[in-house]
């Protein structure tokens, strides 16, 4: 599987004991997920409880949150030009971003 999707065969793959994700996007938002934290931290209190992830190719950084009615929403958190990594938490809950280039920057 890919996302929801049969990957090797496209079509009627075994799905058996597997969980699909609860949010999927297109190729024309990205191609390589680069998985994050749920953001913990104090800095950015808006953020508190929301998934923090990343597209590695695209260098979008997005948020994600499912909300206790089930709606799911995903909104873009920074358009960047870094290759996206991986991602890093502080004993605070704080959040950080590796990028290929070396860089590590906090989330604020």
């Amino acid at each position: 599987m890919e996302g929801d999707l049969c990957y090797k065969p496209e079509e009627g793959c075994d799905t058996i004991g597997l969980i699909k994700p609860i949010y999927t996007y297109g190729r024309d938002l990205g191609v390589s997920i680069t998985g994050g934290f749920v953001y913990r931290g104090q800095a950015i209190p808006d953020l508190v409880g929301w998934y923090v992830y990343a597209d590695y190719a695209m260098g979008t950084i997005w948020a994600l949150k499912q909300h206790d009615d089930g709606r799911i929403e995903n909104k873009v958190l920074l358009e960047t030009d870094l290759l996206i990594t991986s991602f890093g938490v502080d004993a605070e809950g704080e959040l950080y971003i590796c990028a290929q280039n070396g860089s590590l920057l906090r989330l604020t």
